[in-house]
């Protein structure tokens, strides 16, 4: 029988079988509940879902109300049926699973003028030392940042709100957690929401159980010969890339602490690696190189299957972002504009222009470090400035000045720089995107780390 017909043969809108199962799927994982979600994929013979999203509950939720309300038209959002289709469309995370993908960035298309957000900040607080990386959890719910005085915070958004909107006693800092012995360089939350890892100096990374309430150091470490400066987790949460002062590529097993690497060394970068993303499928990550280049990785194989050279005119390449769809990547380097990238065939679909963004690896301080059999080393600290990534529905481009230690916001689609916020009184390293709003949050060499959100 047809899912649309019911059992008397009249016509009912019920959502077909294979686009359910994905979004049951989603949600379980989105839950935390993988194991799960592994059984009905595996009983259904449907693929796992890798970016794990609320999009079930949401689209319940508006039905609920809807049929309580008996409104059709509100039964489903316009912007969770484009994820939907998105999602269809980008199955494999290349953008063409039927040699279509989904909309291009530049399909010819006149785009409304967008409406410029009203920012500001609503929110911050201060390290002992230099602000270098923060980052939402996939549901929004939450923050973390990193500094170089070798600390780390755990920032509660709805507190943040709270007090932002009603003058809330409750701190917005829940947890400040020490374990590393170096400035920290990135920091990444665990799929499942439970677990932050952070990277630093100090050649390590570090797995935080922030669901304990007093939880100060870590419960596992994974151990490196160079300084660690960029980790993301897969999708599945069974791995981490990490991206070091080393050419290759690490990838790390969470569960058995193995440690991966290309079997080509003919795929490897000439020099340290920047940034590594993992794209939303999982299928694929991409890595940004001092080298100058581009590479994207096929995650099953370990090689490189496509590179982008001298991607920002053989400048270091500072930052890499995936785009929603996975299709698309954007990019960020010394030559002061921003790309984004067609994976497809490697060609440059808009540039994101306006912003100084020239100075990286400055060797601006020496920390001195116990590492090992607790020798003292003097470790270079070297700076990231320069980071652009996407609001949470890829409307707007963000990213750093440092002539004035601003913020830019640019239209996705034109490449046009629609506002310019001051924001610090030191170089922007940092700036984080919320999954769920237009809100964000920058990291400062003025010790600080802002969240930023509309006005009301």
């Amino acid at each position: 029988m047809d899912d649309t017909t019911s059992s008397d043969g009249e016509d009912v809108n019920y959502m077909p079988k294979e686009t359910l199962l994905p979004l049951i799927i989603s949600q379980l994982q989105h839950y935390g509940y993988n194991s799960i979600a592994q059984v009905v994929a595996e009983a259904s013979e449907t693929s796992l879902v890798f970016d794990p999203q609320p999009t079930l509950a949401e689209l319940c939720y508006y039905g609920k109300n809807a049929r309580e309300n008996d409104d059709a038209d509100e039964i489903v959002p316009v912007d969770l049926t484009e994820e939907i289709s998105d999602e269809e469309d980008d199955q494999d995370g290349s953008g063409n699973e039927n040699g279509s993908g989904s909309k291009g960035w530049n399909d010819g298309e006149p785009q409304a003028p967008k409406p410029i957000p009203n920012l500001t900040t609503w929110f911050s607080t201060q390290h002992r030392e230099s602000c270098r990386t923060a980052v939402f959890s996939a549901d929004g719910k939450y923050i973390a940042t990193g500094s170089e005085d070798s600390s780390l915070k755990v920032l509660d958004v709805s507190r943040i709100k709270m007090s932002y909107r009603d003058g809330g006693v409750e701190k917005p800092v829940i947890r400040t957690l020490y374990d590393h012995m170096a400035p920290v360089n990135d920091v990444q939350f665990h799929p499942n929401g439970t677990v932050l890892a952070s990277c630093s100096h100090d050649q390590s990374i570090k797995l935080f159980d922030i669901q304990k309430p007093n939880v100060k150091r870590s419960f596992r470490y994974l151990q490196d010969a160079s300084i660690v400066r960029s980790i993301h987790f897969h999708p599945s949460g069974d791995y981490i890339a990490a991206g070091t002062d080393h050419e290759a590529v690490r990838i790390f097993d969470v569960h058995t602490l193995k440690c991966f690497t290309s079997p080509s060394s003919n795929d490897a970068h000439t020099g340290p690696i920047n940034k590594i993303r993992y794209a939303p499928s999982g299928k694929i990550f991409a890595t940004a190189g001092e080298d100058g280049s581009i590479k994207i990785w096929d995650t099953v194989s370990g090689q490189s299957t496509r590179t982008i050279e001298r991607a920002h005119s053989g400048r270091p390449v500072t930052s890499v972002k995936f785009s929603k769809s996975g299709r698309y990547v954007l990019s960020c380097g010394l030559d002061s504009v921003g790309r984004l990238w067609d994976l497809q065939n490697g060609s440059v679909v808009q540039e994101f222009m306006g912003a100084s963004q020239k100075v990286n690896m400055t060797d601006t301080a020496f920390h001195v470090a116990a590492i090992g059999s607790m020798t003292l080393i003097p470790i270079p600290i070297k700076d990231i400035y320069t980071v652009n990534t996407f609001n949470y529905n890829e409307e707007y481009v963000l990213g750093t000045d440092e002539a004035d230690s601003a913020i830019i916001l640019w239209d996705s689609r034109s490449g046009a720089m629609m506002k310019k916020i001051p924001a610090h009184m030191g170089p922007v390293r940092c700036i984080a995107a919320s999954p769920i709003e237009n809100a964000f949050v920058t990291c400062s060499d003025d010790y600080r780390a802002k969240y930023w959100g509309e006005r009301e």
